[in-house]
This record gives structure tokens, C-alpha cells and sequence, in this order.
């Protein structure tokens, strides 16, 4: 078997060729209108070597039929993940780079900023400056490290502040401009348009809005090099790449409570995702841990920011900063944004991040099960592997990705979903299982061909972020990995950050006295006995 790595907004899988794929969108900011209606968009720089992960918009004419503009309901099943989750939009000078993050960990004054689990989320809350220790709030929001590719900060902390060869970002690719955006209607969107001199969004009842944050985002942690390459062999296949990734990463935005645009997205954004997380069971009960083959009975939930062609149904939202706002932000050691897009509201007829779940209305079903769950197709076991929909990615040898001038090799495992294809821009959206778990992150679409036909192109990915060290349960797995609050076998994990920036996360596992969320907190004991 022959396989293949391209990166071209989908996962595609060619006879007996495999072609990996991830589901960012980028566009030319250039040349907005210049995109081929099917196919890829040829990169600004010619290069022979694997194109960026973020190199295809996927139109909505290709089998999509998901249900998108709709707000949850309180007691809509996609209710949490849309508190949660944000469409994210990276700008450099040649490209806009969209994908989709969602609220993982966070550190600031809650009870200063009514951020206690009691508070009712509105547009005119204010903050209470009496009681503020700072005038910070810092969130970390998760999404894929082919997304988080798209942020080059030379102001990021090491190593991230350089590409991986050591070497400074080119012009051309450093991060400029950087947004959050959600989709709004009703009440909740007039009282952001009544903020803003262009009076004609008022003939519109929902909206893409769009803040742009008064500081460019920072990494906090990218799942490269998190496990010993060696555990996850998968008959005896080897690389010579000596780099190893989950399509997982973290991205710190620090927000500037002095800055209106800043509290705009605290109260407006953040407060609703705090409320949704704690909600879920807070951070030790919020991410699934379990034998992969538990994963098989389930259903599960998708909601995402896809950037696709809805017509003039909807419009989008700009909140950028004034050019006349202050940007010092010298004492917290910050980039401030001083590059900003031109304010707009605008009848949308070509493509921006459209609200999207996973509920189909042909057929009445919502969420979605594992590949093995709808039918069975037997004859491609012969062009990927996998057991019952679950993956083990060091299968496949050659399925890498680059990020920041280095190429890494995909290892972890992973979900195959049926009848979940949803296009670029959705890359980084949280996958919540049936039990109110959050237990993988989705990065892009197969697409089989047999016999030079199209045979499936419904086929969605996700990476799994953790699994339990004893599973014995699937005959694929072989170790445990977790990438967010470590275990023996994982050498790179978010919790190490979370440590020494004292964030949320960190609070919830000193407070645990369950062994399988404080191994950061022994592998201190460890060292300290070294010393």
C-alpha cells in the first residue's frame, strides 16, 4: 500500500493511496474574490515541498446538508458547544487563515468579573473596577495545530517566537491582525449594532460577529513531540521524520480590560463558554478519558465555524479596534494589534465562517456515530486501518504535517465519523460525545476512491487528546498519551504550561486528589528529589 500526504482542506484516500487532510480555510486578502469555486487555492509562494494545512475554502455544494444560523436553545443537545467554541481568523499579508477554537482553560479575577457560575451573561455588563486585582483576563482556547500554524508571533514565548529551525518569521507571514467571532441574532446582536455608526445593520436579525482583540495571541502549547515514537510503532512501520504530533494546540489571548473590544469579548463571548465549561463538570470532569473501545457506542456532537457560500442570508460583523486606542501594553509584555481591517457590515454572497452542526435534515438525525456503526465495508481494510472507527495514526507512516518550517509525523489515534464532512474553517472544533464529555478535536475529511470512483467523501477526523494507560480493550492500542494533563508515556503535555502560568486548570488539579489529572504535580516531586 502506497501512501500519500497532501494538505488540501480535506483527507483523501485514492485506490490504495492515502491523502491526509486538514479542514482551515484560507484566502487570498489580496484578491478575496479569487477563489476557485471547487478546488484548491494555489499558494502565494511556490514550493515543492507539502503545501500549508490551510489551503482550501470547501464550497457548501459538495454534499453539505448541515444545519447552520441556528442558536441553540437552552435546551438544544448543541446548547454547550456553541457557548464554547469561536471562529478564530489569523491575518498576515498574503492570506486570511480561519479556523475554529473553543474555551479550554483561562486565568484572571472571576469574582471581580462576575464570572462566580452564577452569572447571567449580557451585552451591557460592566466590570467592576472597585474589586479588580488587574486589569488582565487571560483565555486559552484549543484548536488544531495545523490552525494555530497561522499564528507567528515574534513576540511569542519560546520557543515559538522563531519558526522551529530557530529562524525569524518572514514579513510576509507574521500574524497582523487576529479576531474572535460568533454567530449573534435577536436582541443580542441589535445591542452590539447599536454600538456602531453604520445604522444600515439594522435590516438584518443575525450576524458572523467578528471582535477584533487589542493583543496578538500567544502559544501556550502544541502537541509536537508528546509521546516516545517508539511506543506508538504500529507493525514495525518506521519514519525518518524525527518529529512526532496530535493535531492539538493552545493559543493564549490576553485581553486588555481597559480596552472596549477586549470587554466586549469577556462579557459577550467568554462569560457564556466560563458558564457552558463549568457547566459540563469543570475541568476534571469536562475531558474524557476511556478504553478505545468505549468509544464505539456513542454519538457525538459537532459544531463549528466552516467557511462556506450561504448566500445573502447572512452578513458579518466587524468590531475592530480604533487606530486611535491606546497600545501600551509594555508592563504585560504583549504585541498589540496595530494593523486593523476596515469596520463593515455587509450582505454576505461569497464565503465567510457560517454557524454549523452536526444535525442533518434529510434524514432527521443529529450528531454522529462511528464509521463501523452505519455499514460495512470490508474492502477498505486494504486502504486504511482501523478498528471498529477508531485510528491509530502511525499506521500510516507518511501522514505529516508541518508547522513552522518542521515536519512532524501524525501519531495518537483518532474517530472516524460518518456523514461528517464539514468544510475548511471548521479545523479545531470540539467533538462532545452523548455523555457531556469532550473527548476529541475534529481536523478534516476522508474522501475514498475505488476503482478511480468517488466511493465516500463523508467520512469526518478527529484526534482523540486522551486515553487511559491501562486499555486493553482494542487491538490497536498499544500506549496512552494525554495531552493535557500528562502520564507516563507522554513527554509533552498543556499541563506543564498551566503550572507555571498559574491558570484555571491548574487550580482544579491541585484541588484533585484522583492520580490520573496530578501527574504534573509528582513529576515535580520527582525532580525536586533530584536536585
Amino acid at each position: 500500500m502506497r501512501l500519500q500526504f497532501k494538505l488540501l482542506g480535506f483527507l483523501t484516500l485514492l485506490g490504495t493511496s492515502t491523502i491526509l487532510s486538514a479542514c482551515a480555510a484560507t484566502q487570498p486578502n489580496f484578491e478575496p474574490n479569487n477563489i476557485e469555486e471547487s478546488g484548491p487555492i494555489t499558494p502565494t509562494t511556490p514550493t515543492t515541498d507539502v503545501p500549508k494545512p490551510t489551503a482550501e475554502v470547501v464550497p457548501v455544494n459538495r454534499g453539505f446538508h448541515f444545519q447552520t444560523n441556528k442558536v441553540p436553545s437552552e435546551s438544544d443537545v448543541f446548547k454547550h458547544n456553541y457557548d464554547l467554541t469561536f471562529s478564530l481568523n489569523f491575518t498576515n499579508k498574503s492570506n486570511d487563515i480561519y479556523g475554529t477554537g473553543w474555551l479550554f482553560d483561562w486565568k484572571g479575577d472571576e469574582k471581580a468579573l462576575g464570572i462566580d457560575g452564577s452569572f447571567v451573561p449580557s451585552i451591557t455588563s460592566n466590570i467592576d473596577n472597585s474589586l479588580l486585582k488587574d486589569d488582565q483576563f487571560t483565555v486559552y482556547l484549543a484548536t488544531n495545530l495545523h490552525v494555530a500554524d497561522a499564528l507567528r508571533n515574534d513576540q511569542d514565548y519560546e520557543p515559538y517566537k522563531k519558526d522551529q529551525n530557530k529562524q525569524d518569521f518572514t514579513e510576509n507571514t507574521k500574524t497582523e491582525f487576529f479576531s474572535l467571532g460568533k454567530y449573534l441574532e435577536g436582541e443580542q446582536l441589535k445591542q452590539y449594532i447599536s454600538k456602531e455608526e453604520n445604522q444600515s445593520a439594522n435590516q438584518t436579525d443575525k450576524a458572523l460577529v467578528s471582535i477584533q482583540a487589542s493583543n496578538i495571541p500567544k502559544t501556550a502549547y502544541t502537541a509536537t513531540d508528546f509521546v516516545d515514537m517508539n511506543s506508538y510503532s504500529y507493525n514495525n512501520i518506521t519514519t525518518s521524520l524525527p518529529g512526532n504530533y496530535a493535531d492539538f494546540a493552545v493559543i493564549e489571548v490576553n485581553l486588555n480590560l481597559k480596552n472596549q473590544r477586549d470587554q466586549q469579548i469577556l462579557h459577550d463571548f467568554v462569560k457564556p463558554a466560563i458558564k457552558a465549561y463549568k457547566a459540563l463538570g469543570d475541568t476534571l470532569e469536562l475531558f474524557s478519558a476511556k478504553p478505545l473501545n468505549q468509544f464505539i457506542e456513542q454519538n457525538y456532537y459537532l459544531l463549528g465555524y466552516p467557511v462556506i457560500n450561504k448566500g445573502n442570508n447572512t452578513a458579518n460583523l466587524l468590531l475592530a479596534q480604533q487606530k486611535s486606542f491606546d497600545h501600551n501594553n509594555s508592563d504585560h509584555n504583549q504585541k498589540s494589534q496595530w494593523f486593523t481591517k476596515d469596520q463593515s457590515y455587509i450582505n454576505k454572497l461569497d464565503r465567510i465562517p457560517v454557524l454549523t452542526n452536526n444535525y442533518r435534515a434529510y434524514n432527521e438525525s443529529t450528531g454522529s456515530q462511528l464509521f463501523a456503526n452505519q455499514q460495512n465495508e470490508s474492502w477498505l481494510n486494504g486502504v486504511v486501518i482501523q478498528d471498529k472507527g477508531v485510528v491509530n495514526f502511525a499506521s500510516f507512516s507518511n501522514f505529516t504535517l508541518k508547522y513552522h518550517e518542521k515536519r512532524f509525523q501524525q501519531y495518537g489515534y483518532g474517530l472516524m465519523l460518518n456523514d461528517t464532512n464539514f468544510p475548511g474553517g471548521s479545523s479545531g472544533s470540539p467533538l462532545i460525545g452523548k455523555d457531556n464529555k469532550l473527548n476529541s478535536i475534529y481536523f478534516g475529511v476522508l474522501e475514498i476512491y475505488q476503482s478511480g470512483s468517488l466511493a465516500r467523501n463523508d467520512i469526518g477526523m478527529s484526534q482523540i487528546l486522551r486515553t487511559p494507560q491501562n486499555d486493553k480493550g482494542s487491538s490497536i492500542s498499544k500506549g496512552s498519551y494525554d495531552l493535557i494533563f500528562g502520564d507516563k508515556n507522554t513527554k509533552n503535555y498543556y499541563a506543564k504550561f498551566a503550572k507555571d502560568h498559574q491558570t484555571h486548570l491548574y487550580q482544579k488539579i491541585k484541588e484533585s486528589k484522583d492520580e490520573q489529572f496530578r501527574f504534573v504535580e509528582a513529576q515535580e516531586t520527582t525532580n525536586n528529589l533530584g536536585n
